[in-house]
């Protein structure tokens, strides 16, 4: 189970909340309840991966129309831990 502690004592619950969602999302629960939930149809598996690749596709687009050192920018920072992968 993700846990958030406050950063700070006068830290608002709407930014604990958020930070939690954060973290729930990045743990992946929610797409494993989901494999659970219910039943999913193949032409919503496929559906559902078709819009996963349309996004990673305009992703890559939207690198490469920018500049050569934006691009080695963003290089850097997928290097210096942000995962990309999901």
């Amino acid at each position: 189970m993700p846990k958030v502690t406050l950063k700070h004592p006068n830290e608002s619950f709407e930014s604990l909340l958020r930070r939690f969602k954060k973290v729930v999302e990045k743990s992946e629960i929610l797409k494993v309840l989901r494999e659970y939930e219910a039943y999913e149809k193949p032409s919503e598996t496929k559906k559902r991966k078709k819009a996963a690749a349309v996004k990673r596709w305009k992703r890559t687009q939207y690198e490469m129309s920018l500049p050569a050192h934006k691009r080695e920018q963003l290089e850097q920072e997928g290097e210096s831990g942000r995962d990309r992968s999901r």
